[in-house]
């Protein structure tokens, strides 16, 4: 009897299968890469690693102070005729050799504290540029301003600009999203913040044209350059168009080194030139330049322009 029970079991067995099996899908936990993904997709922010925020607030407040203690220093020996702000003067290396250096050492504390978000977008090579010419205009604003007000409000921006350029920079890792229109917006202001100090300064000295155009080329490479970092193209072809904005914008400061306008004055008059070049450059870096982009840049431009020149017309 238990038999034929048996065999009767196997054989509706054998003719209803082997019961299905199972699985229990386990959640594992997301990487931060899907994290940064998702929070961009969400219209959310993407946070930085502790350690990473942690650094770059340190080298802000480091290049600051240093930047402090440059300008209190100097003010002392200038006052015993031991100094000049002049880079021509016989005493000029004695202001212009340790800001240099302190330009090297946070630009160098930068890109060692950002090493890990390098790629082809974001190179090695780039990531010294926005903290290095960030000191170099406030270097530039005490070897004007020797007061002690400038050597106390222009570290304070000097440090605000480099918290958010730093930062600003490696958000820029995430390719598309909230976040990364956010990183690009603010990297690209306080980029014009910094590049207006510079220039300022640069024309207010009234230097012969070879001195001065050359400083402006200079300075509008490096800045130029930073502003694409986080776009497609490779990085020779972005500096093709760093060395072609550079040279405009340095043609130009040879034209208004002729004007009497103030130090304050002409740099506007370049930073607008300079809005122009990166608007177009960076426009043809991401997908050709369309007629919205050369009425927005060029409209602006020429506007900034026009009101400057009325200015120094009035002036004069």
């Amino acid at each position: 009897m238990q038999d034929d029970e048996l065999s009767r079991s196997n054989r509706v067995s054998e003719a209803i299968g082997p019961e299905p099996i199972t699985v229990t899908e386990v959640a594992m936990p997301p990487t931060g890469q899907e994290d940064a993904s998702k929070s961009f997709a969400g219209g959310a922010l993407p946070t930085l690693p502790r350690l990473t925020m942690a650094l770059l607030t340190l080298i802000g407040l480091f290049g600051a102070g240093l930047l402090v203690l440059q300008g209190y220093v100097s003010r002392n020996l200038a006052a015993q005729d031991r100094l000049a702000f002049t880079l021509r003067a016989t005493n000029g290396w004695r202001y212009w050799l340790p800001g240099i250096l302190l330009c090297a050492l946070v630009g160098a504390a930068a890109a060692f504290a950002t090493r890990d978000t390098n790629q082809p977008r974001l190179p090695l090579a780039t990531a010294w540029v926005f903290p290095a010419l960030t000191i170099f205009s406030g270097l530039l604003v005490i070897s004007v301003y020797h007061d002690r007000r400038w050597w106390v409000v222009a570290p304070v921006v000097v440090c605000l600009a480099l918290l958010i350029g730093m930062i600003a920079r490696v958000l820029l890792a995430e390719h598309d999203g909230f976040g990364y229109d956010v990183a690009r917006t603010s990297l690209t202001v306080v980029t014009y913040v910094v590049a207006f100090i510079s220039l300022a300064m640069i024309y207010i000295n009234k230097l012969r044209s070879v001195y001065s155009a050359s400083a402006v080329a200079i300075i509008c490479f490096f800045l130029l350059l930073q502003m694409t970092d986080g776009e497609e193209p490779a990085l020779t072809r972005r500096i093709v168009y760093a060395v072609v904005g550079a040279l405009i914008v340095g043609q130009v400061t040879w034209i208004i080194n002729y004007w009497s306008a103030t130090g304050w004055t002409g740099g506007a008059f370049l930073l607008a030139v300079f809005y122009l070049v990166a608007g177009l450059a960076s426009a043809q870096l991401r997908d050709r330049v369309q007629p919205f982009d050369a009425i927005e840049f060029g409209g602006v431009a020429l506007v900034a322009i026009g009101i400057v020149s009325a200015a120094v017309w009035f002036q004069s």
